[in-house]
């Protein structure tokens, strides 16, 4: 069977590309490639216009099934792109899916016609069973859909346990794409950071889910507040793979890579390894919640360059309210653990916590400047469904049920007091007030131009 697998993307028109390959995208592609379909995969992030592209595609493929993946920020995106493609010809079967149709199956197939189904939870063996058609609808687990007239949403699916028996990612779908460092001017780029050229950096899930539940995080309620673990030497079997493909800059995107710190460093003494023959680096997301020496010192070893910590806020009490279960000391060690070893540090806050005030704006301050970090990333609280702080704000009667998904909501379109403004004028506070320290300019100066001679001295051999 033809399918067309599409990742949703922000605009039809967007200066914006995704740094990384759609990783949950390509486990579903590579579960239909195993079993013999051809699939096409279009990702609208990487594309000057994707609606162009996915028309050449579908005259080309003339897929049998097509299944659009989207988050919240890309949802009304994927609408269009669904509308697009039944106004080209209605014969076309779409399935949404991803972490925003998780939360409002029911919903979905009530306003958007142009969506024949929508897949809940993870979405590897429901496509397979959808698409296969050897169990009629209403015996497929995860998935809703129309019947009748009515709206039919099945039992969920239980989460993968054994996260070795998902085939790798289907890379080779999106070779066309060019995930490489001139597509992105964020910071926390991992391919401006490794100076990445094409085909060198590709991302890698080594886990799924988080332990933990913070109240601004959708992931805890979607993975049923479970974290699943793929086996390192699953995990290195992949990465050994994308070695001999050419690859060797990678970003884990687990929520939590270290979250399991023996785990973790059989990861790395495997990647240590291979660092024998390949120039090997990496960097990660993770808790400051792990200040263990023998963890930081194996990655340092095997290549870590940097590690993403969602700090969130240096105020025990904002920490408190998003229930983060770590305190500022437990912080402090970590970073210093990581730093010991020269790992970079960028750590993310979120400002406009309802409890958020001047106060804790200033201690938030503090401490950062306290710590030995090298970059800082400020978001605004944002409200996500499926979140605690979503629910909370629903039960409340904050939120208006007819949301407009065309744009993000923030905190400051709940409660007033907390104008968008305030909010910019703290950020702006905490960003100078980092950035701008003397021993900060000149430590960071230092560091760049000794990498840049390392870089220049290991480009020249």
């Amino acid at each position: 069977m033809n399918i067309l697998l599409i990742n949703a993307g922000l605009s039809v028109k967007t200066m914006y590309k995704s740094f990384a390959p759609p990783l949950g995208v390509l486990y579903i592609a590579s579960m239909l490639l195993d079993r013999g379909h051809n699939v096409e995969v279009v990702d609208c992030d990487q594309e000057g216009n994707y609606l162009e592209s996915i028309y050449k595609t579908l005259s080309m493929l003339n897929p049998e099934f097509i299944g659009i993946s989207c988050m919240t920020a890309t949802f009304m995106s994927a609408i269009g792109t669904a509308r697009f493609i039944k106004s080209i010809d209605s014969k076309y079967k779409i399935v949404l899916g991803g972490i925003h149709p998780h939360y409002f199956p029911q919903k979905i197939l009530s306003d958007y016609k142009e969506v024949d189904c929508v897949a809940i939870g993870e979405g590897e063996h429901t496509i397979v069973e959808l698409v296969e058609q050897q169990l009629p609808l209403s015996m497929i687990s995860g998935l809703a859909f129309r019947s009748n007239g009515q709206i039919v949403v099945n039992e969920k699916r239980t989460l993968i346990d054994n996260l070795d028996s998902i085939p790798f990612p289907a890379r080779e779908l999106v070779d066309k794409y060019e995930y490489n460092f001139a597509a992105s001017l964020s910071l926390k780029d991992p391919r401006r950071y490794f100076f990445a050229r094409k085909r060198e950096f590709t991302s890698i899930v080594t886990s799924r889910g988080c332990p933990f539940s913070c109240t601004f995080c959708a992931n805890s309620a979607f993975n049923e507040g479970r974290i699943r673990y793929r086996s390192a030497e699953n995990v290195l079997a992949e990465i050994s793979e994308l070695v001999d493909k050419g690859y060797t800059k990678f970003f884990f995107m687990d929520d939590h890579f270290t979250s399991k710190p023996d785990r973790a460093i059989q990861i790395c003494k495997g990647l240590q390894a291979l660092r024998a023959q390949h120039n090997i680096r990496w960097l990660c997301l993770g808790r400051a919640d792990n200040p263990q020496d023998e963890l930081y010192r194996a990655m340092k070893d095997a290549g870590c360059m940097q590690i993403l910590i969602g700090l969130e806020s240096g105020s025990q009490s904002i920490l408190n309210y998003f229930n983060k279960k770590i305190n500022l000391e437990k912080v402090r060690r970590t970073v210093n653990c990581a730093k010991k070893y020269n790992i970079d540090i960028l750590a993310s806050i979120i400002l406009g916590a309802p409890c958020e005030t001047d106060e804790t704006i200033k201690e938030t301050s503090r401490f950062l400047n306290s710590l030995d970090i090298d970059f800082l990333e400020v978001n605004k609280l944002a409200i996500a469904p499926g979140t605690e702080i979503w629910r909370d704000l629903e039960d409340k009667h904050l939120i208006d049920t007819a949301v407009d998904w065309n744009r993000v909501l923030f905190i400051h379109d709940i409660y007033s007091d907390l104008s968008a403004k305030r909010i910019r004028k703290w950020a702006l506070y905490i960003k100078r007030r980092f950035y701008f320290r003397p021993a900060y300019m000149y430590r960071q100066i230092s560091r760049v131009i000794k990498r840049s001679l390392c870089y220049l001295y290991r480009e020249s051999k």
